[in-house]
């Protein structure tokens, strides 16, 4: 990387730190609280007051700031991914600030974003196999297609799911994009591997701000933006590196897929709706558990978080040691899982 390189990162940090600054300056403005946003009453809320819900359109900001300093040929497909999912982040910011914008109208976004970016994005789309009838189905670009927006929209709701406590879902992102560091040094991607850098940037900024104390949180659109981030990096590599199995992809993001795939059968087998919210995720069962027993909130959100580092922290650690043994990945994957459904079995919702 040139110096010019190093110094726009450094423009970038600037830029991160102010605008997470600015956000949570100006959200102390109750004045504008009352005019201008609505006070969020999701049956999952676990915070207590109002925090601005801006650290998501903070990132984008400062991530289309920087494509624009940036003298990396790589990045400039990256600031046209920026552009694309424009509309999204402008239904997320809506909903950040008002609360107001129906799940089925924040669905069909995401799907056509998806579809969108699938499109006219990505060049070669990744090889699946050991999946019967879905690898065989694999050979039509349509479905093609159809099947890679449908896991995108999975992973942006996935994100939106752990995205509740001081820290999670941002933690899970941040190490999420150390383990797609270790899959492009291991082959030898630099463009993949610059690429990562200033999402890993603005996120370490975020966190900065978000936890412990929770001055921002991601919101929607932040939700939005490290799902389409890491989806479409993780698309793109394993189609333009084939002779690396794709199932590392299902390793890295195993978190916040087990999060749809166990509150779509929980609430199925419920007779419930898959899009109604409630507190069965488990990282609010967690939450619940810790804050009856100590009666301390901020205390509880954040030990939450250090208690699911198994799950936002493992799988992308994993990676590194068994990215080239199929069994391997394999492995890894049902031993996660499965201890992801025993504690989420054996952890009580409380009343």
């Amino acid at each position: 990387m040139t110096s010019y390189g190093w110094q726009n990162l450094l423009y970038l940090s600037i830029v991160s730190i102010t605008l997470c600054g600015l956000f949570v300056n100006f959200w102390k403005n109750q004045e504008f609280i009352s005019k201008f946003s609505k006070i969020y009453e999701g049956e999952q809320r676990v915070h207590m007051g109002e925090i601005s819900r801006w650290g998501g359109l903070m990132m984008y900001l400062a991530l289309m700031i920087f494509y624009h300093l940036y003298d990396q040929i790589i990045n400039y497909k990256y600031q046209y991914l920026l552009y694309l999912i424009t509309p999204l982040m402008l239904i997320g910011f809506v909903e950040d600030t008002l609360n107001n914008v129906s799940f089925s109208v924040r669905l069909f976004v995401m799907f056509l974003t998806a579809l969108i970016i699938n499109l006219y994005w990505i060049d070669v789309f990744p090889i699946i196999e050991n999946i019967p009838i879905i690898s065989y189905l694999l050979e039509f670009d349509a479905f093609v297609i159809v099947f890679f927006s449908l896991a995108l929209v999975g992973l942006m709701n996935g994100t939106n799911f752990i995205d509740g406590m001081n820290g999670l879902a941002a933690c899970f992102f941040l190490f999420a994009a150390f383990g797609c560091i270790s899959l492009a040094m291991i082959a030898n991607d630099l463009d993949a591997l610059l690429a990562l850098i200033p999402w890993i940037i603005v996120t370490t900024f975020f966190l900065l701000i978000n936890y412990p104390f929770g001055k921002l949180f991601l919101g929607d659109s932040g939700a939005y933006l490290m799902a389409i981030l890491l989806g479409v990096w993780l698309i793109d590599y394993f189609g333009r590196h084939h002779h690396i199995s794709s199932w590392n992809a299902v390793l890295i993001l195993l978190y916040p897929v087990l999060e749809v795939i166990y509150s779509v059968i929980r609430k199925a087998l419920q007779g419930r709706s898959p899009f109604h919210p409630d507190r069965g995720h488990l990282h609010i069962k967690v939450y619940d558990i810790v804050l009856k027993a100590t009666k301390k909130p901020l205390y509880a959100n954040n030990v939450t978080t250090v208690f699911l580092s198994i799950f936002w922290l493992t799988p992308a650690t994993l990676v590194h040691f068994v990215y080239d043994s199929q069994l391997a990945i394999a492995l890894s994957i049902i031993s996660v899982t499965f201890i992801y459904l025993v504690i989420n079995h054996f952890t009580p919702l409380e009343s």
